[in-house]
This record gives C-alpha cells, sequence and structure tokens, in this order.
C-alpha cells in the first residue's frame, strides 16, 4: 500500500474542507477518494476523468500505466529532480536562456519584491502580463496583471479584481512566495483564427531511451472554450499527430458527456496544427539537452507544456509528475493503446 499517496489524496483534501467549517464536504471527499484508490487505484483526477467508465478500467487495471505508477517510478528519480529538473520557472527559463531555447521572457521576484524586480517588471512589452507562482502546478495563484494607466495597474484573480501600484498588488498576492511575470501570450494568428486568442497548452510526453534518443510519445491540445480570467473555465483535450499534427476526430460520446461544450469542440476536431512539427523538435531537443546537463540520471519520461504563440513555438514548462489519464481519455474517446508505449519507456529508458 503506497501509504503516503494515500494520505495526499485523502487526509490533505479533507483537511482543507475542515479548515473551512465544512465537515460534511471533507468525510464525503476521504471516503470517495480513498475508495477510488484502494478498489481501482485511482487519484482523484482519474476518478473523476473514468467515472462512467470504472468497469471497463477496472477490467484492464492491472495492466495499465496510470498516475499510481507514474509516482511510484519517480521516486527513483527523486535526488535527481530535487538536483537538476528545474521544478522552479525562474529555474526553467534561464535554462532555456542558457540552451537557447525560446520561451517566455520571465523576471523572478522575491518575497520583499524587490524595487528592481518591480521595474524590471514594468519594462516588460504588452498591456497584460500572466503571473504565477514560481513554483507548483494547476493553475495555482495565476493572476493577470493589465496596466489601467500610469502606475496603475488591475490584478485580476479567480476570486476577485483588485486595482493599485504593482508592488502592492505583487505584495499581496501570495504573500512570502517567490512569483514569476512573463508577457500574457496568445496562439499565433493561424491558430487563433479557428481557436481563438486565448491560449492553447500542448501537452507533450518526450521519453530518452537507453542509448540517450529522445522521442515523442505522445502530443495533446487543450483548447480553451471561454475568456474566463484569468485563466479559461473550460477546455476540450484533442489528440495531434506529432507528425502531421491533425486534430483527432470528436468522439460521440465524448460529445454526449459535455452536451454544452458539443458545438465548438466538434468545430475543433480534424483541425491541423501546423506547428506540431515544431513544437515536438523543440519539445525533444529540450529533452536531449536537460539530460545532457544534469549530473545525475533522470527519470526517462518529461511532460513538457508549450504553446504556438505569437512569437513563435515556445516551451513553457517541464512536468515529471505529467498527468497520465488524458493521454487515455480525452475528445477522440476512451483509449489505452499508449498505456504499454509509456509502460516500456520507463522500462526501457531508467
Amino acid at each position: 500500500m503506497d501509504w503516503r499517496l494515500l494520505g495526499q489524496v485523502t487526509l490533505i483534501p479533507a483537511l482543507a474542507l475542515a479548515r473551512r467549517g465544512q465537515m460534511g464536504r471533507a468525510l464525503a471527499t476521504a471516503a470517495r477518494n480513498a475508495d477510488a484508490l484502494l478498489r481501482d487505484g485511482l487519484v482523484p483526477t482519474e476518478a473523476r476523468l473514468f467515472a462512467d467508465a470504472r468497469a471497463a478500467v477496472r477490467a484492464q487495471r492491472a495492466g495499465l500505466y496510470l498516475q499510481r505508477e507514474h509516482r511510484r517510478h519517480l521516486r527513483r528519480f527523486r535526488a535527481a529532480i530535487a538536483a537538476h529538473g528545474l521544478d522552479s520557472k525562474a529555474d526553467f527559463a534561464r535554462f532555456c536562456a542558457g540552451a537557447g531555447l525560446p520561451h517566455p521572457r520571465t523576471v523572478a521576484i522575491g518575497p520583499d519584491r524587490e524595487p528592481e524586480a518591480l521595474a524590471a517588471i514594468g519594462e516588460l512589452q504588452g498591456a497584460r502580463l500572466f503571473v504565477k507562482p514560481a513554483s507548483g502546478a494547476r493553475a495555482r495563484g495565476a493572476a493577470v496583471a493589465h496596466r489601467i494607466g500610469g502606475a496603475r495597474w488591475r490584478l485580476v484573480t479567480p476570486e476577485r479584481a483588485r486595482d493599485g501600484e504593482l508592488g502592492a498588488l505583487l505584495a499581496e498576492h501570495l504573500a512570502g512566495e517567490w512569483l514569476v511575470v512573463q508577457p500574457l501570450l496568445v496562439n499565433a494568428s493561424p491558430l487563433a483564427h479557428w481557436a481563438g486568442e486565448m491560449l492553447a497548452t500542448f501537452r507533450i510526453v518526450t521519453a530518452r531511451a537507453a542509448d540517450g534518443k529522445v522521442r515523442t510519445l505522445s502530443m495533446l491540445a487543450e483548447l480553451p472554450l471561454d475568456a474566463g480570467a484569468p485563466l479559461p473555465e473550460e477546455r476540450v483535450v484533442f489528440p495531434v499527430s506529432p507528425d502531421g499534427g491533425a486534430l483527432s476526430p470528436l468522439d460521440t460520446g465524448a460529445a454526449a458527456r459535455l452536451p454544452a461544450l458539443a458545438a465548438p469542440a466538434a468545430a475543433f476536431a480534424g483541425r491541423r496544427i501546423e506547428a506540431a512539427g515544431a513544437l515536438r523538435a523543440l519539445a525533444e531537443a529540450a529533452h536531449a539537452r536537460l539530460a545532457a546537463a544534469a549530473a545525475l540520471p533522470l527519470a526517462p519520461t518529461i511532460g513538457w507544456d508549450a504553446a504556438w504563440t505569437a512569437e513563435g513555438p515556445m516551451l513553457l514548462e517541464p512536468n515529471w509528475n505529467w498527468a497520465v489519464a488524458p493521454h487515455y481519455r480525452n475528445a477522440a474517446g476512451l483509449d489505452f493503446a499508449l498505456s504499454p508505449r509509456f509502460a516500456a519507456a520507463v522500462r526501457d529508458g531508467g
């Protein structure tokens, strides 16, 4: 039994709800998450994604590579990832700059919100800037800063919008944490023409074999379906052909599960991402350079977030504990064909 994982999926969310006085929800959440992990080996996000296919998942579970298996695999590389994994977004920005890899211009600002860093932020191009924690995932703490004239800014989070001087706004936002600030990116015009301006994210999984060669195992396009602030509330995920760049057809079952989103999602199905090859090559090059620069052997697979921006293809960040399940269930339906490839990449590469 993975007691650490069990605690993470039960105690942590339950305690967060209990602190807000929601004891009933806390107990129900802990019980539901424990049942999914103990019965089917699923973390909460997987339990939600496979909610109507649990019987099919259960029948194949012994042979599936999912988040539980991936987390176990990563334990062997904990020291290497801590030393060389570029967990900090500021560290990754410096790595990209040194390696000549395209990445958004990034300013890191410490807990004291230093005047020099604030001045550098003010010099970033664009009327809107993206603010996020230097470390973390799942869009925690994301905000957009809008220039509204003179020294005045508006900081928009999912909870509220506040106006004021930038230093004061950032001092209150995630107080005590390091932040990174970047220009707010938008889609390249060929992509924006049919998907809108709001940035699409490409989730690319690369694997490094024992001989050092890096290849792409899977690519997904996560396309916004609204212009929520600071981030879209609804997205649809399509598999992308890494070579030709074609999005998959829309599965009828996927459309039925999300009726309100079916129409915009159907408009994306079969579209072509002309920059898919460049995005794949960028992720593979980054993986090879990161592995070559590390003094300790790193985990053989990396999940990359990348974007096709108005400035061209760019890397956004690496993810060691990348989400496995969306590569099996997405707008194309439910398909576990990639599971053996993921398992083999982990086995053969380290």
